[in-house]
């Protein structure tokens, strides 16, 4: 217990530092920016009397889907006023397991609402929780339960957390109730049924799970009666606490998408765009970053990280596949129907990942949120493969020969090292691309980094010559709060630039290789590279012989110092104008006191 309680600190610890330096760098000390809200929806008028206002004020971006969850704690009922603000309030009011307890803990703790701090700190507690019993989970198995910290670590895991959407919060309850389920006591048993009902009121394909569950218990009953015996065994089946608790979290389900359809009077189906031919969207954007410019994050290190984070995706599938069948395979011999569920939900949830479009595989804050659950299923369930091949009378020689490539230690070790991998890898892109970056959701509106482009490539230019005019520099407009007080951000100046393309063909800014985007490089007194700056998106292009204004959001160096800021632009995949033609810059002068 004294190192379940240990690993439950360590993620505790972990997530609150993680939201305290995203609280510093992205959402300018306010937590209320979280769920990353945008005046294109609004705000619920109940919440923005109580002061909520959204991250996102110049009515182009759009956030994200944590605000509809948190507009949905504050509503459970589905009121007119909040339906108006939330973008597909059928397929959101499914997932109403999160919110759902969010608001008990209001109530319980006497709030007159739900914060977004308490929203939070609901979603936090849980995450510790679940990790807490995933680390139990794998020490039933004979597993270290260090091994719930990649789940925790996982990059589906953080972001969900940190944006208040309800994958991470769905996964928790999955294994808070699997730990329930195997407690072996029949309190357990019972208390399943809390944790398994959330479980499918957060993340509806989730009710697989229970379902399968039912159904092989069922007839593990009737394969252990004898043929006169069998109708008999339905009976003392159907009158036993067990069928109760396992039926109801599939009676939840049925009941939650019954009041969305009739009461709320709206379709619960799937968002559009998430399902589409298999592997045909993750082609498309995994040979978009092989080409050097992903089709949604554009060129650059963010490319490179999205390729492999889809290789990732994609390998965790198959090795989870593996797993999953081996875990049916066994535990249909030895009549153990939890396994036989849990093997073929999560053989089934990876044949439903294959189908996943372009809404889910063009960011990894997509498909690697529903593959975080893996990192733990992976290392229980080949551990509790080989507990029941050795607590049976299956021939363990059978399966080795089986899957003797899957059971050689060196193999487990090379699994495990990719587990390893695939959690930190994730994890760490995470802190670079969402938390560590300082102020980002306030340079998009200048950086038009999230305007709507075209995804056609182009070919690398024949010239490069185009003349750039400094127009105006000013100081950006950081937001004056306590985090920034007591951590300051580099200084950022936004400075408006004319540039002209002088050549005969058009400079086009778009999602693909060949994109024309407008940037900075930062050079040492001596002349040596030290860093590339913000790309600036130009989307309407510059045509021939026209001009084009634009603001970059420059970042100053924080050493003292001397320095150049060279302005240009970057053909991504192709060039640097300046690289060719070295009239296509302007350079100015900066020291840095």
């Amino acid at each position: 217990m004294k190192r379940l309680l240990l690993i439950g600190l360590f993620a505790l610890i972990f997530h609150l530092i993680a939201m305290g330096v995203y609280l510093r760098n992205g959402l300018q000390g306010n937590i209320d920016f979280h769920i990353l809200s945008s005046s294109h929806f609004g705000v619920p008028k109940p919440l923005a009397d109580r002061g909520l206002r959204p991250l996102y004020e110049d009515g182009v971006y759009l956030g994200w889907d944590g605000q509809f969850y948190y507009y949905i704690a504050n509503d459970l009922r589905g009121s007119p006023e909040t339906m108006k603000h939330i973008d597909t309030p059928g397929y959101r009011y499914q997932r109403i397991g999160l919110p759902l307890l969010a608001k008990a803990v209001s109530i319980l703790t006497f709030q007159g609402w739900v914060s977004p701090t308490l929203y939070y700190l609901t979603y936090l507690l849980l995450v510790v929780s679940g990790t807490i019993a995933a680390g139990w989970l794998l020490q039933s198995v004979g597993c270290h339960p260090a091994w719930s910290l990649l789940w925790t670590l996982s990059a589906g895991t953080q972001v969900t957390l940190l944006n208040g959407l309800p994958d991470a919060a769905a996964d928790a309850f999955l294994l808070i109730g699997l730990t329930c389920l195997r407690s072996n006591r029949r309190l357990g048993v019972w208390l399943s049924v809390i944790p398994f009902s959330f479980m499918v009121m957060s993340r509806e394909a989730y009710v697989v799970l229970p379902a399968l569950l039912f159904l092989f218990v069922g007839l593990d009953r009737l394969r252990a009666a004898g043929a006169g015996e069998r109708l008999a065994s339905v009976v003392a089946w159907i009158r036993s606490p067990f069928f109760i608790c396992l039926a109801a979290p599939v009676l939840a389900f049925i009941a939650l998408q019954f009041a969305v359809r009739f009461v709320l009077n709206v379709d619960p189906g799937a968002a559009q765009g998430i399902l589409g031919p298999p592997l045909k969207a993750w082609w498309r954007f995994w040979s978009g970053g092989v080409a050097g410019v992903h089709p949604f994050v554009g060129a650059g290190a963010q490319a490179r990280s999205e390729l492999v984070l889809l290789t990732v995706f994609l390998i965790l599938l198959g090795i989870a596949f593996v797993s999953s069948v081996r875990l049916f395979a066994v535990a249909y011999r030895v009549r153990a129907p939890i396994d036989q569920a849990l093997g073929a939900t999560a053989a089934i949830f990876v044949v439903l990942y294959l189908f996943f479009a372009d809404a889910v595989m063009m960011h990894y804050s997509g498909y690697m949120k529903v593959a975080s659950i893996f990192l733990f299923l992976v290392p229980y369930m080949n551990a509790r493969r080989d507990g029941l091949v050795v607590q049976g009378e299956v021939g363990g020689r059978v399966f080795t020969k089986a899957w003797h490539w899957f059971v050689r230690k060196p193999a487990k070790k090379l699994i495990y090292a990719f587990l390893i991998f695939a959690a930190l890898y994730g994890g760490i892109h995470v802190w670079e691309e969402r938390i560590l970056p300082e102020n980002r959701p306030l340079y998009w509106p200048y950086t038009r980094a999230l305007d709507p482009r075209s995804n056609a490539p182009a070919e690398c230019l024949p010239s490069y010559k185009a003349h750039f005019d400094v127009l105006e520099q000013r100081p950006f407009p950081l937001p004056d709060t306590r985090f920034n007080r007591l951590f300051p951000p580099p200084a950022t100046k936004l400075i408006r630039v004319r540039a002209t393309n002088l050549t005969d063909r058009p400079f086009v800014s778009t999602t693909a290789p060949g994109a024309v985007n407008l940037s900075y490089q930062w050079l040492d007194g001596a002349g040596r590279l030290l860093a590339d700056g913000i790309r600036t998106v130009v989307p309407g292009g510059i045509a021939p012989q026209a001009s084009a204004e634009a603001w970059l959001v420059v970042e100053y160096p924080r050493q003292p110092g001397r320095y150049i800021l060279r302005i240009s632009a970057v053909q991504e995949s192709c060039s640097w104008f300046y690289t060719k033609e070295p009239s296509s810059s302007v350079d100015l002068n900066v020291d840095v006191p």
